[in-house]
């Protein structure tokens, strides 16, 4: 029921032209909160339920179950409305462009089964194609426009966004991208989420993960339960608090808090805290064990073990030594 709600939330709230902002505005949570619920790693508080619903324009039957106030699917509710399938016990595959049915295939696993796209006798650009399966999707070639599928895609760029309910492999992905497992794809245009691994190139805004985070640049956000290992972050980055993994980078533009190790070649424009710190420059506060860097450019307001620095601007609250770069003294 959880990756039915997942892919029926994504769809509900694009219909409505909602991007992920807005609608945490309306229920008052956070965006991170809705990315979850969208990637099936979590429900809203059942009191959310009636306004998510009245929201999205549809009863909370429909939003949890894909079904509306009686008891048929909403499969059923088309096969039957639209086709008049026999009720012969047969597996059948169908597809459908907008409301129209274009192919109807008995399940055969031995044979492939073409997607159809009704391009008319002539006309070839038509634009952005939109593709949603009930299953998994796997495409020899690009997708033009967003791909939903309840379980895996597997294909070449996508133009739009991405939704799966399990994992995704693809290439480059113009939107939004998310998975309720691992998600290995080129760059990203917008956010990225996934239930576990991100490997992904550069994402254009902010990126969330269940597990590990292995990418290029990340301009917004980033927040994992794993690993983070990346060229740069240009948001804030918050690794999990409760285990003991490492976040390293070239640079990262707002704040940085984990665990485990922070390990930054070159600057930090926030706050950091951290089990250890070593980078070039920090420009606000400092909380950690071990400190290592050239400047910090605030306080360190609290440092269980030793520091190694150039230059402290700030206050210093320290358990243990302090060292000068190029000095013994402490």
């Amino acid at each position: 029921m959880k990756e039915v709600f997942s892919i029926s939330l994504k769809r509900l709230r694009k219909n409505k032209q909602l991007s992920q902002e807005q609608l945490a505005q309306i229920m008052g949570v956070s965006v991170q909160a809705v990315s979850k619920w969208e990637c099936s790693l979590s429900y809203p508080d059942i009191e959310l339920l009636p306004l998510l619903a009245q929201t999205l324009g549809v009863s909370v039957d429909t939003l949890l179950c894909g079904k509306s106030s009686g008891s048929e699917s909403m499969v059923g509710q088309m096969a039957d409305s639209l086709l008049n399938l026999p009720d012969d016990g047969c597996i059948r595959i169908v597809q459908f462009k907008g409301a129209t049915p274009l192919r109807e295939d008995i399940y055969n696993p031995d044979v492939k089964i073409p997607l159809v796209i009704d391009c008319g006798s002539k006309n070839t650009d038509i634009g952005p194609v939109n593709i949603e399966i009930w299953g998994s999707a796997k495409i020899n070639g690009d997708i033009s426009g967003n791909v939903t599928a309840g379980a895996d895609i597997n294909c070449g760029d996508i133009g739009g966004n991405a939704l799966a309910g399990a994992d995704i492999t693809c290439g480059d992905v113009g939107c939004d991208v998310a998975a309720g497992a691992d998600i290995t794809c080129g760059d990203v245009g917008c956010d990225v989420a996934a239930g576990a691994d991100i490997t992904c190139g550069d994402v254009g805004c902010s990126a969330s993960a269940g597990a590990n985070i292995n990418c290029g640049d990340i301009a917004g956000d980033v927040e994992s339960s794993g690993a983070i290992s990346c060229q740069s972050i240009g948001g804030n980055v918050a690794g999990d608090v409760n285990t003991e993994l490492k976040i390293s980078c070239d640079r990262i533009e707002g704040d940085a808090s984990a665990k485990g190790e922070i390990v930054v070649t070159g600057d930090i424009s926030g706050d950091v805290s951290a089990s250890d710190i070593c980078c070039n420059a920090i420009d606000g506060d400092a909380r950690g064990g071990k400190i290592t860097c050239k400047n910090i450019e605030d306080d360190i307001s609290s440092c269980n073990g030793d520091i190694h620095c150039q230059n402290i601007d700030g206050d210093v609250s320290c358990a243990g030594n302090i060292y000068y770069a190029n000095s013994s003294e402490k």
